[in-house]
């Protein structure tokens, strides 16, 4: 049986445990033991003496931090890997895969998209292999804020890069080699891997380190080369986790093995075949306790913290010879750098060092950088100094921003502050813009878009107010907009030429702006032409209400309470032959003189009611423009006539029907309105003759002033539509207003 010794960092032939699949399935890794301090491998000669079970003789276990202190920290970089030095990791376990130019990176996943903001950067394609990428794309994402915030900025690291953090430190490397064959095997990704080992380590000197490396991978050809190129170097298969995987492959060191898989027979089978056994990946406190009684000789955590607690209560830290504190803590200086003034919301960069007193850098040293808020120091973030004894950082800018940074102190270095630093922080001017249609058709939907950006170009996410004017009103809140990163569009729907105006509230890092835009309302039809020097209607009237619903909307109905009494003693007395039951309150849209859709109400006879309907109908649909067509009884009462205002009514060119009223000149005979069986259409240009000229003028009576609104032959659409439904048409008597049914 070959003898185990356990010698300082004799977990490089222990485990790597950084295959945890995208799915959520932590797939197997690898683990080993390491040569005795004398040779190079070790010894089977069955003479050699005393020998020992590993158990007994190698009571360490090594800790192995899964991607580095992912918990923590963003997984497989920087960050990840200092926190789990400080955290006393015997290894961090690390993945290597090439990027187009052929640089090797530390990364899980061969697709960026988990752990970076590749989609944002590169959002038309399907997948992101890393391979497809040079180390200058690759090197401009953000592969820290999926984690934190306060990793914002962080970056993919290369190989050359992780391996001169840990060069310097007690900490080894379990590195594996993703995908060999797709990056070019032993002459492609593995020469590159090498060649960063050498630059950056002794690990594979003749006499170096190399009980810091072990090399891992699935694939069993790439690691028997290597092992035939660097026979000191520990290698462990990815995925054995039988004896009769373990006969198959003599150039392995270590199994790797599931904890839910470990059994006590699989760690004995290991041992007789010359294998140390290591177990990924454990993260309850627990279970940690239960595997270590299994004997294994390695576990992989994405909890350093936790099992180095562990470890130490059960007596199994590995003697690694990490280097010994000093009997008395070394004085250290902090100092912190922030630029004088900034931009809230923006990342203030902040250069924190950490020094002896004989300037050396303080590694691996909790940091915690700190804000004053509310009276008190809180603490935004706690980083660990990197190899330089620095922590690049930033922080939000904020309106009265001061920072100072405290050094945690530890057996190495005492406890240290920075001077208090004050920065000037000032809300970020912004540009509000409110845009859209400059014309809008009448009853149409207008889309108002905004964008909301700083003057440098960053989004704003903020609140802000619509209000609208129309005319010389006033200004009049209309709804309340969400800004979402920097953009936001509504609906309006505008019945007049309207004025908008967004006014954007600032926030704790932006300032408000406002932005007007104005939509012109245009008429959905034709607008009526006039002759030249057509005289105007003597008597004004404001616009009816725009239409309500579609087309010509007709509805009939009893006279209303609110309507009848405004009727009584006005188009309505007693003595009149038809009454309130006698009576319908027709409403209709129309074709308005300016384009527009308007509601007009008419009041005629119940027996003609449907008529009038249909023939106001067929008036919408021909187009047939209407001035207006408001109840006579909005021109008041006519004394002489005794009925509604009709001469008022004409003189405004208003179109209507009932009104109880007598005939000029024959006070006692009655009008044929009075009946409710006339309708008035468009009177101010087709007025009708009298002994003084016409009425309500004469400018129209001439037959050559020509309009779309005079109706004075049998082919227009007005005359057609009423002739169409029985109703006379009063031409004969110069009455080209009048239509009776």
């Amino acid at each position: 049986m070959l003898h185990l010794h356990r010698a300082p960092l004799c977990l490089a032939l222990l485990v790597s445990v950084l295959l945890v699949g995208s799915g959520g399935a932590v797939p197997a890794s690898a683990g080993g033991t390491e040569p005795a301090d004398d040779a190079v491998g070790a010894s089977s000669d069955p003479d050699s003496p005393d020998p020992v079970s590993p158990v007994e003789s190698l009571p360490g276990v090594g800790s192995v931090a899964h991607r580095g202190a992912s918990t923590t920290a963003p997984e497989n970089t920087l960050p990840a890997i200092r926190q789990a030095i400080v955290r006393q990791a015997d290894f961090v376990g690390i993945d290597v895969h090439l990027t187009k130019d052929g640089v090797p990176v530390v990364l899980h996943d061969q697709d960026l998209k988990r752990t970076t903001d590749v989609e944002k950067h590169h959002p038309r394609r399907s997948s992101w292999p890393v391979n497809d990428f040079t180390l200058e794309q690759v090197k401009a994402l953000d592969a820290g804020r999926w984690r934190s915030k306060i990793y914002a900025g962080a970056q993919v690291a290369t190989l050359a890069e992780m391996l001169a953090e840990l060069n310097v430190s007690d900490t080894g490397a379990f590195l594996e080699v993703k995908r060999p064959r797709e990056y070019g095997g032993a002459e492609g990704i593995g020469a590159a891997v090498v060649s960063d080992l050498r630059e950056h380590t002794d690990w594979l000197d003749e006499g170096g380190r190399n009980t810091r490396l072990v090399m891992q991978s699935f694939d069993a050809g790439f690691l028997e080369a290597f092992s035939r190129d660097y026979p000191d170097v520990a290698v462990g298969l990815l995925g054995v986790s039988s004896a009769e995987q373990m006969q198959d492959f003599p150039f392995a060191t270590q199994i790797n093995v599931n904890h839910n898989q470990l059994t006590p027979e699989l760690v004995q089978e290991a041992r007789q075949s010359s294998l140390a056994v290591s177990t990924w990946v454990v993260n309850d406190e627990a279970r940690m306790a239960e595997v270590l009684a299994l004997g294994v000789d390695a576990i992989s955590t994405d909890r350093p913290a936790v099992l180095r607690r562990t470890l130490v209560a059960h007596d199994r830290v590995l003697d690694n010879d990490r280097e010994s504190p000093p009997a008395t803590p070394e004085e250290a200086e902090l100092t912190i750098e922030l630029p004088a003034s900034a931009y809230a919301g923006d990342r203030v960069p902040v250069a924190v060092r950490l020094r002896s007193a004989d300037g050396d850098p303080a590694r691996w040293q909790w940091v915690r950088i700190e804000a004053y808020r509310d009276g008190r120091w809180t603490k935004l973030q706690s980083r660990v100094t990197d190899v330089n004894g620095s922590i690049p950082a930033a922080v939000t800018g904020r309106v009265g921003l001061r920072v100072r940074a405290v050094s945690s102190g530890s057996a190495w270095f005492t406890r240290s502050s920075s001077a208090v630093h004050r920065v000037d922080v000032m809300r970020q001017p912004t540009s509000l813009r409110l845009g859209g249609p400059a014309t809008l058709v009448d009853e149409q939907a207008a889309r108002l878009r905004i964008r909301w950006h700083t003057t440098n170009g960053r989004p704003v996410s903020g609140r802000a107010n619509l209000w609208s004017r129309t005319g010389d009103r006033k200004w009049t809140l209309r709804r309340k907009v969400r800004v979402s990163d920097g953009t936001a569009s509504l609906l309006v729907r505008p019945r007049r030429d309207t004025r908008y105006e967004l006014r954007g509230y600032g926030g704790w890092w932006w300032q408000a702006d406002r932005d007007r835009h104005r939509v012109d309302n245009v008429p959905p039809g034709q607008v009526v032409g006039v002759p030249v020097g057509a005289p105007a209607p003597r008597v004004r009237v404001a616009p009816q209400r725009r239409a309500v619903g579609a087309g010509a909307n007709v509805t009939i109905r009893r006279i209303p309470r609110p309507v009848w009494d405004r009727m009584t003693g006005i188009s309505w007395r007693r003595g009149c032959p038809v009454g309130r039951a006698g009576l319908r309150l027709v409403e209709v849209n129309y074709w308005g003189y300016d384009g527009y859709r308007h509601r007009g109400k008419i009041v005629v006879a119940s027996a003609v009611a449907r008529r009038t309907a249909r023939v106001l109908t067929r008036l919408y649909e021909r187009s047939v423009a209407v001035r207006s067509m408001h109840l006579v009884d909005r021109f008041g009462r006519s004394d002489r006539l005794r009925g509604g205002n009709a001469t008022r009514s004409e003189a405004a060119g208003n179109s209507f029907g009932f009104n109880c009223q007598t005939v000029a000149g024959a006070p006692g005979r009655l009008s044929p309105r009075a009946w409710g069986r006339v309708l008035t259409l468009n009177p101010w240009e087709n007025p009708r003759a009298t002994s003084g000229g016409g009425s309500p003028n004469s400018w129209w009576l001439p037959r050559w002033r020509r309009s779309t609104v005079v109706h004075d032959d049998r082919t227009h659409p007005a005359v057609r539509a009423f002739r169409s439904e029985g109703a006379r048409w009063a031409r004969g008597s110069k009455r080209f207003a009048w239509f009776r049914f």
